[in-house]
């Protein structure tokens, strides 16, 4: 994610505005570096390209198993 936010900051430099909303642009940006670019979301998360095992995803985790 540094290259995500070197990528954005530099955007920032020479475009007046950014892509919003810029969390979306930001994950676009990261699965533009993946193997296969064009994959969604979700596909992107079968393929493996997010580690679950992150602190980041245990809000998300918690909700899907309250659903």
């Amino acid at each position: 994610m540094e290259c995500v936010t070197h990528y954005m900051d530099c955007l920032a430099h020479i475009r007046p505005t950014l892509p919003q909303p810029a969390d979306k642009a930001r994950l676009h940006v990261f699965l533009a570096s993946c193997n296969k670019p064009g994959l969604r979301l979700g596909e992107a998360a079968e393929a493996g390209y997010f580690s679950w095992e992150q602190p980041v995803f245990e809000p998300l985790k918690r909700f899907l198993q309250d659903l």
